[in-house]
């Protein structure tokens, strides 16, 4: 009788054990959560990242556009498309720097808005004149140097350079105010290594291999989250390598699936002509961004649209 009257007892031990055990491992997960539901704006991010295009994945146009950009320019092919990008969002505004492969100067800047899509033409002026000028001294004289920063649009950049640079605008973010619920972070959270930093900041790790079918073609990816609450602003920063990225996509968005949500990462165009990317990003540090509303006027873009078809003619190309 008094080994039945036990058992009960030790029942209960045993389920508060495995209770204490799963708090344990993901106390953390809950906490992580909390922190990004309550400060994970990802429309207001800072981010650095090498992307290498898939030049196999690109459309006519934007092979065009490559190879004549790399002409103008005097640019390697394949640094353009091995690109380090560096920038920030803030709400429906995103601006980036665009440095080749192999580069430590921006070849140009871009701001994409909901509106209105504009680039730093004096950078791109430059770079073109720069390549030209050295290879025909007499254009040095005949091409001004730009000083100081001129925008325009990218219809009227493409004007200039005799490029289509409208799908460039396709890159807009869409409101990520709220990507994720609570417990969407907590799964998310739940599949990746907690770690306590030395500065008592809160770490997540996760890498994961995974290869497609019977052709066996394979990627990974490797992901760090790192919380961090000060004591007048929170920090979430993420360093990330993903190799094979339309298939991490795809991956991405099964367990989206699974979790109940209906959009899908894989379906977006631009995301999947990238093969590969590395980098960093940050929420917490960004600054509020402006639209240069100074733009050159169209008599001048049309000017220079018609040196360059000139110098085109003059040099066969």
């Amino acid at each position: 009788m008094r080994k039945v009257r036990l058992l009960p007892g030790i029942l209960l031990l045993l389920i508060a054990a495995g209770a204490a055990a799963l708090l344990i491992r993901f106390f953390p997960c809950l906490q992580g959560a909390a922190f990004l539901n309550q400060n994970g704006d990802w429309g207001r991010l800072s981010f650095d990242v090498t992307l290498k295009l898939s030049e196999e994945a690109l459309s006519q146009e934007q092979t065009a556009f490559f190879d004549t950009l790399a002409q103008i320019t005097g640019t390697d092919k394949e640094a353009l498309l091995t690109l380090h990008i560096r920038g920030q969002s803030w709400e429906e505004l995103l601006y980036f720097e665009i440095i080749p492969g192999g580069s430590e100067v921006p070849l140009t800047e871009l701001y994409l808005g909901e509106q209105q899509d504009v680039v730093n033409a004096a950078m791109l002026y430059n770079a073109v004149r720069s390549n030209l000028a050295g290879q025909y001294e007499l254009l040095d004289l005949l091409l001004p140097q730009w000083s100081g920063e001129e925008y325009m649009s990218l219809e009227q950049a493409g004007q200039m350079l005799g490029l289509d640079l409208s799908w460039l605008g396709d890159f807009v973010l869409s409101d990520y105010e709220n990507m994720f619920s609570y417990w969407e972070y907590f799964v998310m959270l739940a599949v990746m290594k907690p770690e306590r930093a030395s500065d008592g900041s809160q770490e997540f790790s996760l890498h994961t291999d995974f290869a497609e079918g019977e052709q066996e073609k394979e990627g990974s990816a490797d992901l760090k989250l790192r919380l961090q609450k000060n004591a007048d602003s929170s920090v979430l920063s993420a360093e990330f390598e993903v190799n094979n990225l339309p298939m991490a996509l795809d991956k991405l968005d099964s367990l989206l699936v699974r979790m109940g949500r209906e959009e899908s990462f894989s379906e977006r165009e631009g995301l999947r002509r990238i093969e590969s990317l590395a980098g960093s990003l940050t929420i917490g540090e960004a600054h509020q961004l402006q639209m240069p509303d100074a733009l050159m006027d169209q008599d001048t873009v049309e000017r220079i649209a018609a040196i360059r078809q000139i110098l085109q003619e003059m040099l066969g190309r």
